[in-house]
């Protein structure tokens, strides 16, 4: 037992894994100061002009599924890395989910796939296996 815990603790992969976490937290904290300028601006729009702006609306879609796979990556749901180093999400996907953005492949951080994945063939994000159509990433829950 105390040869696992030493064999974890010197696992490189691990302690890389707390480097991205750490700078994924940073990255986190500066894409809610920019959500929360989107959504001031936003606002206006709708103050100003009785409508929001599409262009503001779909840059807010695609920060969101960018803040989504930043928590989903920290909470070890994933070990796929969001942007930069993957593409950045793009807001033509289907509510909650993927479809526009395959992620395909092993484990960059070592290990095995998260339990999350479990059940899905090829990269897409499902939850524990239920439905891999519309609604990806909604934490198991299949679209209403």
């Amino acid at each position: 037992m105390a040869d696992d815990i030493r064999e974890h603790i010197r696992n490189r992969a691990a302690w890389l894994r707390l480097f991205y976490i750490v700078l994924f937290a940073v990255i986190l904290y500066v894409a809610s100061a920019v959500l929360a300028v989107a959504v001031i601006i936003q606002f206006g729009f709708v103050l100003l002009t009785g409508r929001s702006n599409g262009n503001l609306a779909r840059f807010g879609r695609t920060l969101a599924r960018f803040i989504a796979d930043v928590v989903l990556y920290m909470t070890f749901n994933t070990d796929d890395r969001p942007f930069p180093f993957s593409e950045w999400p793009t807001a033509e996907a289907s509510r909650g989910g993927r479809a526009s953005r395959s992620r395909r492949g092993g484990s960059r951080a070592g290990g095995t796939r998260s339990q999350a994945r479990s059940g899905t063939s090829g990269g897409g994000r499902s939850g524990g296996g239920k439905s891999t159509t519309g609604g990806a990433d909604n934490g198991g829950e299949t679209d209403r």
